[in-house]
């Protein structure tokens, strides 16, 4: 049974709805959501052109390996209206608006490293949007690699983007 941290986001359409169907289908897909964090207000990051997102982490566990769960993540943003080929260039990363993000930012305490699949998310500790709803759920989870806890990741952390709990 693998633990999954993931992070939701979403800033297109009916937003909270959007985050609520994701949860859904990944239970569909056989999830079980251990814990959710609260729902967050956030600066669209990397691009000041974004829509404000609402973000939120997600701990579930489930009996599959990770490249097939990524492979189940990236099908339910696409029957919710993401792009599947709108991806991030290299050395030029595009960020846009979408209906849903899912990102894995935990799979267990494994490291990931493949052309689909980085685990754990190699920007998680440079994001604000990601670290404060991670807080809540598992604050004292260590990165596997960074070897800090959450919280010290977030108390670290130099992104200035506004983050505030959703009203």
């Amino acid at each position: 049974m693998a633990d999954i941290y993931l992070s939701l986001g979403s800033n297109l359409g009916d937003r909270m709805q959007n985050l609520a169907q994701a949860i859904e289908k990944l239970e569909e897909m056989g999830a079980r959501i251990v814990s959710k964090s609260s729902i967050y207000e956030t600066e669209g990051w990397g691009n000041s052109d974004l829509n404000d997102f609402l973000n939120m982490a997600i701990h579930l566990q489930q009996d599959i390996e990770a490249e097939k769960f990524l492979k189940n993540s990236k099908k339910i943003e696409a029957e919710m209206g993401r792009d599947i080929h709108q991806k991030a260039k290299e050395n030029e990363l595009e960020y846009s608006n979408r209906m849903i993000d899912i990102d894995i930012l935990y799979y267990n305490n494994e490291r990931i490293d493949s052309e689909e699949l980085k685990v754990p998310h190699p920007r998680l500790q440079d994001r604000r949007f990601v670290l404060q709803p991670l807080l809540e759920i598992a604050p004292n989870f260590i990165h596997p690699i960074l070897g800090k806890s959450n919280q010290d990741l977030l108390t670290s952390c130099n992104d200035l983007n506004k983050v505030h709990l959703h009203s």
